[in-house]
């Protein structure tokens, strides 16, 4: 579950009346105004593979841009890692199949 302090951080980062979707659960947060909070459980969505089109979607015509910190080939899995285990990491480390 992600901590208070890293989901505060988060709503801070997004618009005004804008939506924070936490898909892994949520900290208890403060009550919002300016912002709405919709906690999304991944296994109780799996079955939408709808909203996983309209996400690719949203990223192939730029409104949404994902923040991915490396690319990765299946071969280099163990950099991948590494790179995680080494904290900091801003952004998803994504591994690319042929």
């Amino acid at each position: 579950m992600p901590s208070k302090a890293n989901c505060c951080h988060v709503i801070d980062l997004c618009n005004k009346a804008g939506i924070y979707i936490p898909v892994r659960g949520r900290a208890e947060l403060p009550e919002q105004d300016r912002v709405v909070v919709r906690p999304v459980l991944v296994n109780e969505v799996l079955h939408r593979t709808d909203w996983l089109e309209a996400v690719r979607h949203a990223v192939e015509d730029e409104s949404i841009a994902p923040r991915v910190a490396a690319l990765f080939a299946p071969q280099e899995v163990r950099k991948a890692q590494e790179m995680l285990q080494s904290g900091g990491v801003r952004g998803r480390i994504v591994i690319a199949f042929p």
